[in-house]
């Protein structure tokens, strides 16, 4: 008999999809998060999603063959619905090299208050993994469900595909998990490192409009508590023997 729900490996034609679907997941609850990298500009929901799945798009296509996104759908009724999805990159060496390192601007933002708050913010959302994955790793970027299948074992799916690649290719893995994914991710052999509270303070002095904006990004994205998670490699961890990513090893 055929499962219900199948993986499948997603192509640009489903980016549309995904990308709808992943902005109602994550407003259904609010995650700020979302708005933190995706935002809404102009009050144009149409027009930030298109400009949002062209960007996605790029780095996509930037990142072959170490980005790769799954799909699950549901085949009920003939059909194949898409129901949760995964974004999973597999990096063969350490990412987190170079001057652009920690540099990051929000540039998916106008000039102004709310780029200089994004930028701030995503610096700081980045800088737990820039520090510590500096090794071969799998990353889960992002992993969502349709509020409506939400506990009916999708997200096991998505884990189970990607920590499968990541043990056959010997690599450790990381994610930035909420609240409500960290017991899953956890069933997975991911460790909790630490929660990464993003917090962004001005770097210059504000005028009282100034401030007043900063506060509005304040109300709207935050809080974003994300707790840093970390996967040895095939989930085994051993003390006093697996090298934790803040130990140095020799090159």
């Amino acid at each position: 008999m055929v499962e219900r729900f199948q993986l499948r490996i997603a192509t640009e034609d489903d980016f549309p999809e995904i990308y709808a679907k992943l902005w109602e997941a994550f407003e259904n609850p609010f995650q700020g998060v979302l708005r933190l990298f995706f935002p809404i500009v102009n009050n144009d929901r149409a027009e930030s999603l298109k400009a949002c799945i062209a960007g996605q798009l790029d780095e996509w296509r930037q990142n072959q063959p170490n980005l790769v996104w799954v799909k699950v759908v549901d085949t009920h009724e003939g059909g194949e619905k898409l129901v949760a999805a995964a974004k999973w990159f597999f990096y063969p060496e350490n990412p987190h090299t170079g001057p652009h390192v920690g540099q990051v601007v929000a540039d998916w933002y106008p000039e102004g208050i709310g780029r200089e708050f994004a930028t701030l913010a995503a610096r700081q959302f980045e800088r737990p993994r820039e520090t510590m994955a500096t090794r071969a790793h799998a990353f889960l970027h992002i992993a969502f469900a349709d509020a409506e299948y939400r506990g009916r074992g999708l997200g096991r799916l998505l884990m189970d595909w990607g920590t499968r690649i990541a043990d056959e290719r010997g690599l450790e893995a990381w994610l930035d998990a909420s609240e409500f994914g960290a017991p899953l991710y956890e069933k997975y052999g991911f460790r909790p490192i630490t929660v990464n509270r993003v917090k962004p303070v001005p770097q210059r002095e504000l005028s009282d409009e100034e401030a007043k904006e900063w506060k509005f990004y304040e109300e709207t994205l935050l809080p974003i508590d994300e707790i840093v998670m970390w996967r040895p490699p095939k989930g085994v961890f051993v003390e006093g023997e697996t090298v934790v990513p803040w130990e140095k090893t020799e090159a």
